[in-house]
């Protein structure tokens, strides 16, 4: 827990997100942590602490969890409801002269799911689980509602209090009452900070300050079709034009074909702000550039230089980060450019002329002012790229120039498919599939995994956006 927590009341009812790969559960195992304060008598209504994927009604129930706070039965309620089952864990608040633990001092709540058993803690010393889960909150259901703290999705039921630092796992953290020091309590220690949580929530709100509500000054792009983000961070994309999912055709699932009228919008955000750190762009290609017509020398049209992605600035003296292809040299290029100079690398494209109908994976990395390139894992032929760096007086702090303004003014995200300003020889005509953005280089065992597997790293939360194109809906996420 940190600085700041978020209040929840009938004006401020709480905060949720849509359906996103990152929230989806299915049949698998999870753990929900959620830190809450609040007071509370026999008279408090009841109030909603936690809910996801849908709201059904007697009548008509549909897959659910939710966790109530229940005054009036001293103690919180957590309903699992899956299209194979139903189970339900009441723990009671023990301590004399409190009520639900409602007495304004902080506890933590955990919902963890273990097989065919449901577990609900609240602090170290109250337990309740019941077995006889079974099957998946979303399989087969493509209007699945997302996560929601602090009151039901319809808004009502709302509780009154402060919620902080909630995260979810997809698998159950260890919990064994008669062992100490296990993940579970390291998170509930007094002095475990950020510090004793595991690294690879799926999904984490800590409520500072800023990171709820949108107060930034980016180029807000406007709302449309959008597919989602797999990765932590939810940074879902918006599709422009009409391209088409090919549900089976991709590497891994289903794949984006663009036929040089579509393109792809991640819109902007802090954790897409690469600034002077190392980064690795990858992803699945799929397209012919020895079918690109080229323009005759000397008749005044631009050469076509289809783009796969293009972040931030356009212009001779606009900070950028983009991957192109270049038909006329016969070399994907990889460009950075910040205020310190323009840095440049490229690799030949013949596995894409050799096996024009297959997909391979591209990968641009920065790492410490080296810029790569490599396809298929392999770097034949391929041109490095050094920036120059800064040294700052201060020992060890030589980095190179930044890729993004320390404000937000004017920035635009990352495209894929065209450069932002859709510059028509940038239109790109072909297949993408598993874009992936992450702040730091992988290593060469990281890279192979990711290609191989499609597997990223669980240590930390570098991965910023993973879009698989499985899915586009036909409007925008909350919060994009």
């Amino acid at each position: 827990m940190g600085k700041y927590a978020l209040q929840v009341d009938a004006d401020h009812p709480g905060l949720d997100v849509p359906y996103t790969p990152a929230v989806d559960t299915d049949d698998n195992d999870f753990t929900h942590t959620l830190w809450f304060r609040y007071d509370a008598t026999a008279a408090t209504p009841r109030s909603v602490l936690l809910w996801a994927h849908g709201v059904g009604t007697e009548q008509a129930p549909q897959p659910s969890l939710w966790v109530r706070s229940e005054p009036q039965r001293n103690g919180l309620v957590a309903l699992a409801e899956t299209g194979g089952s139903k189970v339900e864990v009441e723990v009671t608040d023990t301590v004399a002269g409190r009520t639900a633990f409602g007495d304004g001092t902080w506890h933590l709540l955990t919902v963890t799911r273990a097989g065919k058993t449901l577990t609900v803690t609240v602090d170290a010393d109250h337990r309740a689980q019941k077995d006889g889960l079974t099957g998946s909150f979303t399989a087969g259901r493509p209007t699945s509602l997302g996560l929601r703290l602090g009151s039901r999705p319809t808004g009502t039921e709302v509780f009154t209090g402060f919620l902080d630092d909630y995260r979810l796992y997809k698998r159950a953290l260890t919990d064994d009452p008669a062992a100490a020091n296990d993940e579970l309590d390291k998170i509930r220690a007094a002095t475990s900070g950020t510090a004793g949580y595991p690294a690879d929530a799926s999904v984490w709100w800590n409520m500072e300050h800023g990171t709820v509500q949108v107060h930034d000054m980016y180029n807000r792009p406007p709302n449309g079709p959008a597919t989602p983000d797999r990765s932590a961070h939810g940074n879902n994309a918006f599709v422009r034009g009409t391209p088409g999912i090919t549900g089976t055709g991709g590497k891994f699932g289903g794949a984006l074909d663009l036929d040089g009228d579509d393109s792809v919008e991640l819109p902007p955000t802090d954790s897409e702000a690469l600034g002077t750190g190392d980064f690795t762009l990858a992803t699945w290609v799929r397209f012919d550039p020895a079918a690109i017509p080229l323009p005759t020398p000397g008749s005044g049209r631009a050469d076509p230089t289809p783009v796969i992605a293009w972040a931030y600035g356009v212009g001779p003296t606009e900070r950028q980060l983009w991957l192109r292809a270049e038909p006329r040299t016969g070399r994907l290029v990889g460009l950075v450019q910040t205020e310190n100079a323009t840095t440049v690398a490229s690799i030949p494209d013949t596995p894409f002329r050799t096996a024009k109908d297959q997909f391979h994976h591209v990968v641009l990395q920065r790492k410490a002012g080296k810029l790569t390139l490599s396809i298929d894992g392999s770097r034949t032929n391929a041109v490095d790229g050094t920036e120059p760096l800064s040294c700052p007086p201060a020992p060890g702090t030589c980095r190179p120039g930044s890729l993004t303004y320390g404000d937000a003014f004017k920035t635009t995200g990352c495209h894929l498919g065209a450069r932002p300003d859709g510059y028509e020889p940038s239109r790109f005509k072909g297949s993408l599939d598993e874009f992936t953005l992450v702040r730091r280089a992988l290593s060469d065992d990281e890279t192979t995994a990711l290609r191989v597997g499609n597997t990223l790293p669980t240590t930390d939360r570098a991965a910023v956006a993973h879009l698989s194109f499985e899915k586009i809906t036909t409007t925008g996420y909350a919060r994009m």
